[in-house]
């Protein structure tokens, strides 16, 4: 059997040891050092040459020995330091601080950790009857306690309200010496600021009230054109305008300044002049002037025809106007029920109105045929008429569920649709309404629509075109649809949408809710979007087919946040988104 040879190459080593074999001289034993624990070569100067592991090195030794062979490399050439930049400037783009410019929140007192609530049973202790929230998870609230027998004392007002009536001053609760603080007292630059804020004020309301606006009539394919080239990549564009969550924002018609009013969770209402220069002396908060005429979300802000005066409503069912000459809020409407709290109230015409527990208005605007008039929604699904000539002139309960807003035809008057928590949106004629309804809404006899559009989702708002060709509705259920008004005034019973937008319309609950808005004057409307980067989408007619489709999205540097409220200048090619940290971006 032959045998198997080895297919290893000599090699240097082995060769010169078998010629050291075959000669004579006698082969001598060199002596080995003891190895130490661990060995490392020696490092080469040449950073390029492969790092050899030494013969006891352990691995993780050998690695990181070469790690750092690598980054000493890299810092050699050069190359850390631009690695640092890169990222430093990355990091700066996407952790971009929010603006803070204009208006802030008012500082709160520190106090004390409070303990936990606990049942009087179960410590032993006697308690005064009366009721506390124990626990809130996902906007439900879990409720212990007695019911006391008398109404919380609040701050002495009805229902917590800011006054019972009397009109305010528009800086009343911020940089006047109205609560019997004396003068004296007040720091010289507490003093120096009030009087530039009175002043800004004075010129922010003047130039509303003294501007004669100017026709404004530009097609809609060209304002959409223009608002797609728009970007939001200057700090002067966003200014905070409210100290908490915006719920409301209008444009004052004023054609060559562009002022922004905005309402927000806690009755605060701000209006910022963009044109105010920021660097000058007389600037107060880069523009931002505020007043506080509620105590509850301020829903919906309007000026009237002339722009001489700007309605507010808000959840605390109070409607009130500012004039803008005067400088003052009067309250134009209340609610107040009828027990013995409110027998002072029995002359004012919202006198028996509020239904009890869980009543609110939820929306309210002018009325389209007169400025005297309001119309408002609550929560118990009913719609007042006010004429502060004449008081209510209707309640109407058209609803099992609280109504989210109300919208006139802008040509036919006498119709208005209105749409809630009960996925509904509903058409009624204002001719079949009368004086002796508040009947009808004590016993919650609902009236029958003229038309019904049925959604999946709860209905966050339906506003007609300013054409009235349109009906806009935003629903929870991820869609913006739009309905002629010819098929609505044909139909009866049940009309489906003629075209549906899919539209991610899920805030949460930390953001105000989409509310698709038209332009005043042209059939384009804006709606929020969850979108990244955030943006502000603009919805035009296609040139043919009679649809909508997007045709801009405003976005920028400055654009951080989800504007979920958005609004036209009446007068401007200029745009207005606020989001939920009260803060308002421009875009002209």
């Amino acid at each position: 059997m032959p045998s198997r040879r080895s297919t290893r190459k000599p090699t240097a080593a082995s060769s010169a040891a078998a010629s050291t074999t075959s000669s004579t001289v006698p082969i001598v034993k060199k002596e080995v050092a003891p190895d130490p624990a661990r060995v490392s070569p020696t490092p080469s100067s040449d950073s390029t040459a492969p790092v050899v592991r030494g013969e006891n090195e352990s691995y993780n030794d050998f690695v990181m020995r070469k790690r750092q062979r690598n980054a000493d490399h890299m810092a050699a050439l050069g190359l850390l330091d631009a690695v640092h930049s890169i990222k430093s400037t990355i990091h700066a783009d996407k952790k971009r601080k929010a603006v803070q410019r204009g208006a802030t929140k008012a500082a709160r007192a520190k106090s004390e950790p409070v303990e936990k609530r606990r049942s009087g049973r179960l410590s032993g202790v006697q308690v005064e009857p009366g009721f506390y929230v124990q626990s809130e998870r996902n906007g439900k609230f879990a409720v212990a306690g007695a019911l006391a027998e008398e109404e919380a004392k609040g701050n002495g007002n009805y229902d917590g309200r800011v006054n019972d009536g009397d009109d305010i001053d528009f800086g009343e609760f911020y940089y006047d010496f109205s609560d019997g603080e004396n003068e004296d007292d007040v720091d010289e630059d507490e003093k120096e600021h009030s009087a530039k804020s009175k002043k800004q004020t004075t010129s922010i309301l003047n130039t509303i009230r003294k501007s004669k606006p100017k026709s404004f009539a530009p097609t809609a394919s060209a304002l959409c054109d223009h608002f797609s080239t728009l970007r939001v990549d200057s700090e002067l564009q966003v200014a905070k305008v409210t100290p908490e969550r915006l719920y409301s924002m209008a444009m004052a018609p004023v054609d060559n300044k562009i002022i922004v009013a905005s309402g927000d969770k806690w009755g605060n209402i701000g209006l910022w002049d963009t044109s105010i220069d920021p660097t000058s002396e007389d600037c107060v908060n880069a523009g931002v002037v505020k007043s506080k005429p509620h105590t509850s979300v301020v829903t919906h802000l309007e000026f009237n025809r002339t722009g001489g005066k700007m309605l507010s409503v808000s959840y605390d069912c109070t409607v009130r106007e500012l004039d803008l000459e005067t400088q003052k809020y009067s309250q134009v409407f209340a609610t107040y029920g009828t027990e013995a709290v409110c027998d002072k109230f029995k002359d004012r015409h919202g006198y028996g109105v509020d239904g009890g527990v869980g009543f609110f208005t939820q929306y309210g605007c002018y009325d389209r045929r007169s400025d005297d008039c309001v119309f408002l929604t609550t929560s118990f699904g009913t719609v007042i008429h006010y004429d502060r000539r004449v008081g209510v002139t209707f309640h109407e309960p058209l609803c099992h569920r609280k109504l989210n807003c109300f919208s006139q035809h802008p040509t036919d008057e006498n119709v208005f649709a209105v749409g809630g928590l009960a996925r509904e949106v509903k058409l009624f004629d204002l001719r079949k309404f009368n004086k002796g309804s508040e009947k009808r809404a004590l016993g919650k006899i609902e009236r029958k629509p003229t038309v019904t559009q049925t959604y999946d989702g709860s209905v966050n708002s339906c506003f007609f075109s300013p054409s009235g060709s349109q009906l806009l509705t935003t629903c929870m259920k991820d869609c913006l649809t739009l309905t002629p008004f010819s098929t609505l005034k044909k139909g009866s019973g049940e009309v489906s949408p003629a075209q549906i937008i899919s539209h991610n319309n899920q805030t949460g609950r930390y953001l105000s809710v989409f509310m698709a808005r038209w332009h005043p004057t042209i059939d384009i409307f804006t709606v929020g979007c969850m979108k990244q980067p955030r943006q502000i989408e603009i919805f035009g007619e296609m040139k043919s087919g009679g649809k909508y489709e997007k045709k801009a999205a405003i976005k920028g540097d400055y654009v951080t946040a989800v504007c979920s409220r958005n609004v036209f200048h009446p007068k401007l090619a200029a745009i207005a988104g606020g989001n939920s940290s009260g803060r308002v971006t421009i875009a002209r």
